[in-house]
């Protein structure tokens, strides 16, 4: 086992790693070249006031970044290999463990067991191996998720590789209700079946416009949006543009939705 020190922004953390050096993904993360936006966004917006919600966790970059500025954070992970890394990771950061709630599981539109993996309907995950099983898992809501720590949710980072189109739809009503910061990275990309994706590309814009719809109607009762890569004001309208219908890379379509207007100086707190 090998421990290396992590450097984001000012703040610091130890991560577990199976091999004595780091992979290109945490190289990248020290050098401040993976995904800058996204740690700036989370920086400027949550604190120690904040009760902050991962969904999709991966390798645990944004997660332990998170828990150093958060209150509290859950985190919420259907894939147990990720989820058992980032065990590993909190077991090196105390500190940060206990503030830390870690679910096996899966937001999604309603309380029952779903498939994760290659080829199901929710979250087909790039990182899953064409000869990986479903497994199940069960889904929870975010009222569940607020139930965990008896509070509510002030700042959401929803990353989950096309499964957002799913969740979304039950998650309007709790957004509007507690005013929750959204950053939510879109996949439109990973929409289509092998079998669809060879269809003429008038009917595979016909399905992802779609599908925009469900986030379409979530987020135009945000009064701001912001493209996170240039952190510049768009209309919920922008979604349809082919910017936000073609992207597969969330670094292209990246959306922060807020209740309260940024800074453009810089200071992204609300």
């Amino acid at each position: 086992m090998s421990s290396h020190k992590i450097d984001i922004r000012g703040s610091n953390f130890n991560v577990y790693s199976p091999q004595l050096e780091l992979n290109d993904t945490w190289l990248n993360i020290n050098l401040g070249i993976w995904e800058p936006q996204t740690f700036k966004v989370i920086s400027e917006l949550v604190d120690e006031s904040s009760c902050a919600l991962e969904i999709g966790i991966d390798l645990g970059q944004t997660l332990l970044y998170t828990a150093t500025k958060a209150g509290k954070l859950i985190a919420v992970e259907p894939n147990l290999i990720s989820y058992n890394l980032v065990k590993k990771h909190l077991d090196l950061n105390l500190d940060l463990q206990k503030k830390v709630i870690l679910v096996h599981g899966a937001l999604s539109d309603a309380r029952k067991e779903v498939f994760f993996g290659k080829g199901s309907k929710l979250f087909d995950d790039i990182h899953f191996k064409s000869n990986y099983k479903e497994v199940k898992v069960q889904g929870y809501l975010l009222e569940d998720f607020e139930a965990m720590v008896e509070s509510p949710i002030t700042f959401i980072n929803m990353d989950i590789e096309g499964g957002e189109y799913i969740c979304i739809g039950a998650m309007g009503s709790y957004l509007r209700k507690n005013q929750t910061t959204l950053l939510l990275s879109l996949h439109p990309g990973f929409l289509l079946s092998q079998k669809q994706s060879r269809l003429p590309i008038f009917f595979r814009y016909i399905k992802r416009i779609k599908e925009q719809g469900k986030i379409f109607r979530v987020v135009k009762n945000y009064p701001f949006i912001y493209d996170v890569l240039t952190m510049k004001k768009i209309s919920p309208y922008s979604l349809y543009t082919i910017k936000y219908l073609r992207s597969k890379n969330a670094l292209n379509s990246q959306i922060l939705c807020t209740y309260k207007e940024l800074n453009h100086e810089g200071d992204y707190r609300v």
